[in-house]
């Protein structure tokens, strides 16, 4: 990474065990150059339900969903998923913890 670069990070994780034929534990992030957020979080922010907190993606409808997709994938950001299939659903911590260990790796090298 160059001097002066300022970047923010979003991480977001998701366990999938159903309808699906291996188990997994997925961790994702999105990697931004600090100039570009402001842009992106105002236009997310103009998609939350009345009320929440924070866009969460089961508390909106499709509409929605496709409108922070195209946000999200439009802003000039580094994407990235980490994903674990020895998933043991008693075991989701170390299926995090080794996720987050590659993410970071895998953040360091991209950003």
């Amino acid at each position: 990474m160059s001097e002066g670069f300022s970047f923010h990070a979003w991480v977001d994780e998701s366990m999938r065990q159903k309808d699906i034929p291996v188990p997994m534990y997925l961790l994702g992030v999105v990697i931004a150059n600090l100039d570009r957020c402001d842009g992106a979080r105002q236009e997310l922010r103009s998609i939350l339900p009345k009320g929440a907190p924070k866009l969460h993606w089961h508390a909106i409808d499709s509409r929605e969903k496709t409108r922070a997709t195209a946000v999200v994938s439009s802003f000039g950001a580094t994407h990235l998923v980490v994903v674990d299939t020895r998933l043991d659903h008693r075991k989701q911590e170390r299926a995090r913890a080794q996720c987050m260990e590659q993410l970071y790796w895998d953040s360091v090298r991209w950003a």
